[in-house]
């Protein structure tokens, strides 16, 4: 079967606190192979990736955004059925979000 890549979240401007991004289907894996995370507002801000519910224990990425920067991130993520894919900005921004990789029958090991 061919391997499909596809949007799997957003864009989607992150309001201050914690924010779904996705969340892996039930029976599927999920790989998560680019994040690109833009700064449309006039200051840095800083931005955690995570999965799950706690952003310390499970961040997968942070950073303090340049003024008007865009910036992508390529990674190579495997998400398991259920698992969250979420981002919390230091405070409400014009930061927006989007996450592309493949849906795949079946769970990984």
């Amino acid at each position: 079967m061919a391997v499909r890549s596809k949007r799997l979240a957003g864009p989607t401007a992150l309001a201050a606190g914690s924010n779904l991004l996705y969340t892996c289907p039930s029976g599927e894996t999920a790989l998560v192979n680019f994040v690109t995370i833009v700064n449309a507002g006039a200051v840095g801000r800083a931005v955690t990736i995570y999965v799950g519910s706690a952003v310390a224990a499970h961040a997968v990425y942070s950073t303090a955004l340049a003024v008007g920067a865009s910036q992508t991130l390529d990674w190579f993520l495997v998400l398991h059925p259920g698992e969250e894919l979420r981002a919390a900005p230091s405070a409400a921004t014009d930061v927006v979000v989007s996450v592309s990789g493949a849906e795949l029958e079946g769970v990984a090991d």
